[in-house]
């Protein structure tokens, strides 16, 4: 039976919902249906009709249009056939097509209305195949030649066939080319021994790991149980090695480890560092890795999870009432996206910063942009100088543990939201600007301060002598 492979607002990994008729696809679609928590997805924005015994989509002319990759948008009520292959795009979510009608779904005895007849093929699409059972509007309601029944095919959507009365049609003139018109029983089977013949030995010639040809691009990938020994795939620059199958799970956690990876929670009851020792790491307000005691934390409310292949980490909704944003972004519910080092996160009403020792290089940050964006919250008047210096000297006793942003915010001397500013301003930040900057605005105070001084003392001069020049 056909199936969609459902990627929910791009979310991975495909949900598999089975195709069948009346099918809804939308938002607001009800139970038993394609349900969308897209956002862009229209609350119904297309069905699945059959026709003839064929499955058809149908757009119903949402906001967003209904969008055939390869083909084109769909206007209201203009229908397509689903072929096995076929992407469907609505909003941000994809559906493909795969799996096969079984011989239940199709109905070779059903008869085709008119209205049936003039919808079945309104739309051609560029990169799909057309049917190969197609019939010419010349054929319909008569019986099958002796060419169709060596053929084995069933006729669909066709009108029951009334006695050979007209003449035969375009095709009947081949039979006269055939060695014999009517074969005897024994040569019978041999015209259809050929066909079955080649397909034993090409699907043992294909390795049993491979896919099948015909499948669509989202196709789930082989089974690491099934796949041979590969090459371990080097990350980092040749430091950390993982296998394909990802068997070496001490390798992950050590890889795990070794970034450091921490959120600083920076609320005015609630500052403090929370590790992240595990791939899957759970904020809620009750239960989880991170508990947020606030009842505008919802249970449970995102998830932070490790790519070992990539060394990277990823932020998850996960259906909140308040929703999770990064940065100023509000997140998708159940679609990841990448976090940078420094990524300020608001779970609800509580504040964040996402920590780590390392990026996606498996390079340790340098140093000297923490001690930049010190600097530039010093020259912002943010901290002050005393501050500045016993952060920096907090991230050196602790020996790389945490680093002067830490301190600064653990002591509640800047938000999380002007660290991460500083620290994103420290990436193109070059030492001894501020400082530059810092001494410049301190030359002229001082020159304007002489001027000042020169001023008032010409005026008191004139006052005293006045009388000598007469002015009084």
């Amino acid at each position: 039976m056909f199936v969609f492979k459902v990627c929910d607002g791009g979310a991975t990994p495909a949900v598999e919902v089975p195709v069948t008729a009346e099918l809804l696809i939308g938002r607001s679609v009800g139970a038993g249906h394609c349900a969308l928590t897209d956002a862009n997805a229209g609350r119904q924005a297309a069905k699945v009709v059959a026709i003839g015994g064929r499955f058809h989509l149908e757009d119903l002319g949402s906001r967003n249009p209904t969008v055939i990759r390869g083909v084109g948008k769909l206007s209201k009520g203009e229908r397509i056939e689903l072929v096995r292959g076929m992407v469907i795009e609505i909003g941000r979510s994809t559906l493909e097509v795969a799996g096969g009608p079984d011989e239940a779904e199709l109905d070779p005895e059903r008869t085709l209305t008119g209205d049936e007849l003039g919808s079945a093929t309104l739309v051609a699409g560029a990169g799909f195949s057309p049917r190969d059972d197609k019939t010419d509007p010349a054929d319909l309601g008569l019986s099958p030649s002796a060419s169709d029944e060596s053929t084995s095919r069933p006729t669909r959507g066709r009108a029951p066939a009334p006695p050979p009365a007209p003449p035969p049609p375009p095709r009947a003139p081949a039979a006269p080319q055939r060695p014999t018109p009517v074969p005897p029983p024994a040569t019978a089977p041999a015209p259809r021994t050929p066909p079955t013949a080649p397909p034993v030995p090409a699907a043992q010639a294909r390795p049993p790991t491979a896919p099948p040809p015909s499948s669509g691009t989202l196709a789930p990938a082989v089974r690491p149980s099934a796949e041979p020994e590969a090459q371990p795939q080097l990350v980092g620059k040749g430091t950390v090695q993982f296998n394909a199958k990802a068997a070496d799970k001490l390798a992950v956690l050590g890889a795990l480890r070794g970034a450091r990876p921490r959120l600083v929670i920076v609320n005015d009851a609630d500052r403090r560092i929370v590790g992240i020792e595990v791939g899957e790491f759970v904020v809620a307000r009750e239960s989880g890795e991170c508990r947020l005691a606030h009842p505008g934390v919802s249970q449970p409310h995102a998830k932070i999870t490790f790519v070992p292949q990539t060394l990277s980490f990823q932020v998850e909704d996960m259906g909140s009432m308040n929703q999770t944003l990064l940065g100023a972004v509000a997140l998708n519910p159940r679609v990841p996206q990448p976090l940078q080092p420094e990524s300020l996160l608001r779970f609800g009403p509580i504040e964040a910063v996402f920590v780590v020792a390392r990026d996606s290089s498996n390079e340790p940050l340098p140093e000297a942009r923490y001690a930049a964006a010190v600097q530039i919250l010093t020259a912002d008047q943010s901290i002050t100088a005393q501050q500045a210096q016993i952060a920096l000297a907090d991230a050196a006793a602790s020996k790389g543990e945490r680093h002067a942003g830490e301190a600064l915010m653990l002591a509640g001397a800047v938000s999380a939201r002007a660290w991460t500013r500083a620290f994103e301003l420290a990436a193109t930040h070059r030492p001894g600007s501020a400082a530059a900057g810092a001494a410049k605005s301190k030359k002229g105070l001082v020159i304007a301060l002489i001027a000042l001084v020169a001023l008032l003392a010409a005026a008191a001069a004139l006052w005293f002598f006045r009388g000598a020049l007469g002015l009084g």
